[in-house]
């Protein structure tokens, strides 16, 4: 299992933000915001991209409707998510973390007629995908023995859905694909050290 949760002590607050203009409509914009006390967190941020896209294609709307002679092949992502976590007791705390990403492409078709000339070319069409996913995370940690013995408890699930539509296909099952993944924890970690004297 890969860790995803990571702690962030923030103590204080602190807001961020950025952005970015650029050729053929291209954006990126950031925002973010936290708080806390040193024990207990806040973690949140949003992120989004998007681009009005070129024409790559050399073949045009060889196959008709609905492709279109010049069709312009864009993007638009967006990420969010929200950590946060509380010292409950002097020797157990939580984490949680959520997250959900959307992203958006519009793709041009490919040949394969077996035509020579247009064998393996891509050309103008209505292709595009939908990608959507959702992650959860969390944890509870245990330290006993001034941090001797420490005892970490987390849990995950993740779904994924993906969708192409006009006429491409997503994946291995077609038109849509449904992806679901959970996974747990439970490392312990030690550092006892018993002496005696005679």
């Amino acid at each position: 299992m890969i860790n995803i949760i990571t702690r962030k002590n923030v103590n204080g607050s602190f807001i961020t933000a950025s952005g970015e203009y650029g050729s053929d409509d291209t954006t990126n914009l950031t925002a973010g915001y936290g708080f806390g006390d040193g024990r207990t967190y806040v973690n949140a941020s949003i992120a989004g991209a998007a681009s009005e896209g070129y024409d790559v294609s050399e073949l045009g709307a060889i196959n008709g409707p609905p492709g279109v002679d010049g069709d312009k092949d864009g993007y638009d992502n967006l990420t969010g998510y929200v950590s946060g976590g509380a010292e409950l007791s002097s020797i157990f705390r939580v984490d949680g973390f959520a997250r959900y990403a959307y992203s958006y492409a519009e793709l041009d078709g490919q040949d394969f007629s077996g035509v020579p000339g247009l064998q393996g070319q891509s050309f103008d069409d209505a292709s595009q995908t939908h990608t959507r996913s959702y992650n959860l995370a969390g944890s509870g940690t245990l330290t006993l023995m001034d941090g001797a013995w420490v005892t970490i408890g987390s849990a995950s699930y993740t779904n994924t859905h993906g969708a192409g539509n006009g006429g491409t296909p997503f994946g291995a099952f077609g038109d849509n694909s449904y992806r679901n993944k959970s996974a747990c924890s439970h490392p312990t970690n030690s550092d006892l050290r018993i002496s005696s004297r005679h």
